[in-house]
């Protein structure tokens, strides 16, 4: 589905993606085509230039309303929901913005909390990035997140592997699912080989990693 999505907004076929993949679909446009008949969609961004881009593209669409808003501030203020399912997605995109460590981290944190105070089966997805000389802020971070109370926990690590020649400094990821919905265990498990699928329920959180060969693709 990811792959067709690529496909229809670089106007080329799936096979033809790795010579003209031009454009990138954030996670907005891949969450419009996963919306069902009934399912409506709120998307939070502060920036104004980009909350620009963000309305016009999605115009017209009656099933998605986007807002010019700290994406914190409108998940306590929209918890808990009229619906009786709900899946939020926390992708922020972790400036430092002259600090040492983003605030974001701490923001992320303190949102995963009151969701759980007000809503404490909804489905929740946090993304987050994995940055070489970040160790140390990463194992802080994931000690908080083991505090939270949910009682199940999805770690989710996606690796592209390191490439000598590139300066960048992140080459993997991460998604922490909390309370993840029955059966979508067998479908990630569709595209992990046989010793990492999510099998152990002892744990609280489950980790997973996947890992792409970057000649794959690109």
């Amino acid at each position: 589905k990811f792959l067709e999505i690529l496909a229809k907004i670089n106007v080329c076929e799936i096979n033809e993606l790795p010579d003209k993949l031009k454009y990138y679909a954030g996670s907005p446009l891949i969450i419009k085509n996963f919306l069902r008949a009934n399912d409506k969609a709120i998307f939070a961004e502060n920036n104004h230039p980009i909350f620009q881009e963000l309305r016009k593209n999605f115009v017209g669409n009656k099933k998605i309303l986007c807002l010019q808003e700290n994406g914190f501030n409108l998940l306590k203020s929209k918890l808990p929901p009229l619906e009786k399912r709900v899946l939020t997605l926390i992708d922020p995109s972790y400036e430092k913005n002259h600090n040492l460590i983003s605030n974001d981290y701490r923001d992320a944190l303190n949102s995963l909390q009151d969701g759980y105070r007000r809503f404490a089966n909804g489905v929740y997805l946090l993304w987050y990035p994995i940055i070489e000389g970040d160790e140390k802020n990463l194992k802080n971070f994931y000690n908080k997140i083991s505090e939270l109370k949910f009682e199940k926990i999805t770690q989710i690590i996606f690796d592209i592997g390191k490439n000598s020649d590139s300066l960048n400094k992140m080459h993997a990821c991460g998604m922490f699912i909390f309370n993840m919905p029955w059966q979508v265990d067998e479908k990630i498990n569709l595209y992990l080989p046989p010793q990492n699928q999510i099998n152990n329920h002892e744990q609280k959180i489950t980790l997973l990693v996947l890992i792409c060969i970057r000649s794959y693709f690109f």
